[in-house]
């Protein structure tokens, strides 16, 4: 049976703007974005998310306001499990996916309602990440799980620049 399995975990503060958040880097990623930074989670490895989710948050949830999942949207149905364990926490949620919404419109729909914060886009080495005034790439705060505000400018403020 198919997991949705993580690689590790960790406490960051510049993924999700303003929030303080306990990301999952997930592995199984079938976009493998040319100049990826991760290319390590390209493989179907690590521990089964699932299992182990609970614990961790039970260990940070008193310093984080947010749960990022970096990718892991290749399997919807235990991404959307795992989004329930976040809202049960009463935490915030963010998903970072390396698709785009344009032609994923309902697979992205459905979890729109329980997150509040999503990334989408391929990584393009040439075009750069959320801090480049360039990227194709766009950081979403959802409202209403529904309506997109733009965020990606966030990653830009000053102190960010090289």
């Amino acid at each position: 049976i198919y997991m949705l399995k993580y690689i590790n975990y960790g406490i960051c503060f510049q993924e999700v703007p303003n929030e303080i958040a306990l990301y999952f880097n997930i592995s199984g990623c079938k976009i493998r974005c040319p100049g990826c930074h991760s290319e390590y989670l390209w493989e179907d490895n690590g521990k089964p998310l699932l299992e182990d989710i609970v614990p961790i948050i039970d260990k940070y949830k008193n310093y984080i306001s947010c749960i990022c999942f970096m990718g892991g949207t290749h399997d919807m149905t235990q991404l959307t499990s795992a989004i329930n364990i976040v809202k049960e926490n009463k935490l915030k949620a963010c998903i970072y996916t390396g698709e785009n919404y344009e032609g994923n419109e309902e697979k992205f729909n459905k979890i729109l309602e329980n997150i509040d914060y999503i990334k989408f886009g391929p990584y393009i080495e040439e075009l750069g990440g959320l801090d480049k005034e360039t990227t194709n790439q766009k950081f979403y705060e959802v409202v209403n799980g529904a309506l997109f505000v733009d965020k990606t400018y966030l990653f830009r403020k000053s102190w960010n620049k090289n």
